[in-house]
């Protein structure tokens, strides 16, 4: 299994305390990793950080929606795309 691996990038928040599109990626791969793996869109549209800016996170999920570990299923309604992204997180031992 290919491990899902953060993005490395700029660290700095911009204006109003904003994420970057590196620090929304990884949010949403953490919150996934919380959840056993699995965060639906509820769980991204209640996030306070990653809901501030439907764009970012919108084209964050769609990179990570294209990953070759990551199953994903449309949304119908909301505004985050997916009803849910589920990751393969390669298990310890």
């Amino acid at each position: 299994m290919v491990p899902i691996r953060r993005v490395a990038g700029r660290r700095s928040r911009v204006a109003g305390g904003q994420l970057t599109y590196e620090e929304t990626v990884n949010r949403i791969i953490r919150l996934a990793e919380e959840r056993g793996g699995t965060i639906t869109r509820a769980d991204i549209e209640a996030d306070e950080d990653l809901s501030r800016d439907h764009s970012l996170t919108s084209a964050a999920g769609h990179s990570l929606a294209g990953g070759t570990n990551v199953a994903s299923v449309s949304a119908d309604d909301g505004w985050f795309p997916y009803e849910q992204l589920s990751f393969g997180f390669p298990r310890a031992g």
